[in-house]
C-alpha cells in the first residue's frame, strides 16, 4: 500500500508540479459513533448459529475465557471533572445548549450509578447469562454429567460475571457439578499484569508515556470544549484536550449502563474517531507487542 501511494503521489507531482500533494493522515479512521465506544461497548448480539464448527469435528471440551459484562463507569473521576467545569460555564453564562445537555447526562450517570462505580449492571448480568445459555444450547453433550471449574479475580464485577454465568448453567441443568473460586490466588492467571515484574517496570517507565503523550498532544481535538462550554470560556490547549477526553470517557460508557444518549450532540464523527484512537493507542502500548516492548504481550 505504501508503494502504491508513493507512485500515485509521484504521478500527481509530475503532471502538475505546481500543486502540492497532501498525504492522508495514516492514523485517521472513519468508524461509526457506536464503533468508537471501543471496549466500553456492550457485547454484540449473538446467536447459537455463530458457534459453528466443521461437520467433521466433534467438540470435546470448552475453555471459556471471558471479560466481565457491561458495567457502570469505574469511578466518578470523569463525571466529577466534567460537572465542575460545566457548572462553572453555566454560572458564567457561556455554556451552550449541548453543554447543558451534557451536564444533565452527567447527573443521570451519577444518579443511575448510585455509588456502584465499577459494578456489574443488569445488562452485564444478562450478557453473562446469555453466553452461558448459547454455550449450553450449542454443545448440549458437553454439559451432561460433567464437572465445571470456574475462576475469577478478586474484582467484584468479575466475581459477579462468573456467578451469573455459572448460575445460568444450573438453571439449565442442576445436575452439573460446578466449582468456583475467586480471589488474589488467581492473579497469575487472570490479573497477571499485577504480578509480572517486567511489566511493572515497563509501565513505570517513560518510553511508552512519551509516545502516548505526544499522540494526545497532536490528536486530541480542541473543538469539543468550545462547542460545549462556549467560545468565551477560557481554557488552555492542554485543558481543552483533557476536557475532550473526559467527555469521551463518559459518553462512551453510557450504553453499557443502559443510558441512551445521542453522542452526536456532543462530538462530531471525526472528533470521536480521534478520541477513540487515543484510547486505542493506550490499550495497544500497554497490552500488545509494539516496537517499544514485547513484555505487555508475552506476559500473557
Amino acid at each position: 500500500m505504501k508503494k502504491l501511494l508513493f507512485i500515485a503521489a509521484a504521478i500527481i507531482s509530475y503532471i502538475a508540479p505546481t500543486q502540492t500533494a497532501i498525504a492522508a493522515d495514516p492514523t485517521e479512521t472513519h468508524y461509526s459513533m457506536e464503533q468508537c465506544q471501543g471496549s466500553a461497548i456492550p457485547y454484540p448480539a449473538r446467536t447459537v448459529k455463530d458457534l459453528a464448527y466443521p461437520d467433521s469435528l466433534t467438540p470435546v471440551y470448552i475453555n471459556h475465557v471471558g471479560r466481565h459484562g457491561a458495567r457502570f463507569l469505574s469511578s466518578s473521576k470523569y463525571t466529577t471533572s466534567l460537572s465542575r467545569i460545566l457548572h462553572r460555564a453555566d454560572s458564567l453564562r457561556t455554556i451552550s445548549p449541548a453543554g447543558k445537555e451534557l451536564l444533565r447526562l452527567c447527573d443521570l450517570v451519577v444518579a443511575r450509578t448510585g455509588g456502584r462505580w465499577g459494578a456489574l449492571d443488569s445488562l452485564g448480568m444478562a450478557e453473562q447469562r446469555a453466553i452461558a445459555s448459547r454455550a449450553f444450547a450449542a454443545f448440549p453433550t458437553l454439559f451432561k454429567d460433567r464437572k465445571i471449574n470456574a475462576i475469577s479475580s478478586y474484582v467484584p464485577r468479575c466475581v459477579m460475571s462468573m456467578d451469573e454465568f455459572t448460575h445460568q448453567l444450573t438453571r439449565l441443568n442442576n445436575r452439573i457439578e460446578i466449582y468456583t473460586a475467586s480471589g488474589r490466588q488467581n492473579n497469575q492467571l487472570v490479573r497477571f499484569w499485577e504480578t509480572d515484574p517486567e511489566y511493572k517496570d515497563f509501565m513505570d517507565g517513560e518510553e511508552w508515556h512519551k509516545v502516548y503523550d505526544e499522540y494526545v498532544d497532536s490528536h486530541a481535538p480542541l473543538t469539543v470544549a468550545p462547542r460545549l462550554l462556549g467560545s468565551k470560556y477560557q481554557l488552555t490547549d492542554g485543558e481543552a484536550r483533557d476536557f475532550g477526553i473526559a467527555v469521551y470517557k463518559v459518553i462512551a460508557g453510557c450504553s453499557a449502563m443502559g443510558i441512551g444518549a445521542d453522542l452526536s450532540q456532543f462530538v462530531t464523527e471525526s472528533e470521536i474517531n480521534a478520541l477513540w484512537s487515543i484510547e486505542n493507542l493506550h490499550h495497544y502500548l500497554t497490552h500488545s507487542t509494539s516496537t517499544l516492548s514485547t513484555v505487555p504481550a508475552t506476559m500473557a
